[in-house]
């Protein structure tokens, strides 16, 4: 148990967890998750989401790969920072254009929840 003034990583998580769950979020626990132990991203998952959550932008597969892609490489200079602007990416959403092919002007800006023209 902490101590006043002391907070640990794993009341933080457990926190986390529960604010997830009161905003209707599905937790699993990770070891119960198959996907390689390196793999943070489950693919399948995030395809299936952008799917679902943009079908009125009617995406082409190459525009999901961008997307994925976009997600998947988001680096930093250590661990910490790759995970902090991963977050970032996550929380604020980011500009996405759409194929040349398809609408050499288009744009859309990606987030969590929704999505808006850009």
């Amino acid at each position: 148990m902490a101590g006043k003034g002391k907070y640990y990583e794993s009341q933080f998580e457990e926190a986390t967890i529960e604010l997830l769950r009161e905003s209707h979020w599905q937790y699993t626990f990770g070891d119960d998750i198959h996907r390689k132990y390196t793999d943070p991203l489950i693919e399948e998952d995030l395809r299936t989401f952008l799917a679902a959550q943009y079908k009125d932008k009617k995406l082409t597969a190459s525009e999901v790969d961008g997307i994925v892609a976009n997600l998947r490489n988001t680096g930093g200079q250590n661990d910490y920072y790759a995970l902090r602007n991963t977050f970032l990416l996550y929380r604020d959403g980011y500009d996405f254009t759409y194929s040349q092919i398809r609408s050499p002007t288009g744009a859309c800006f990606l987030e969590q929840g929704a999505s808006r023209e850009g």
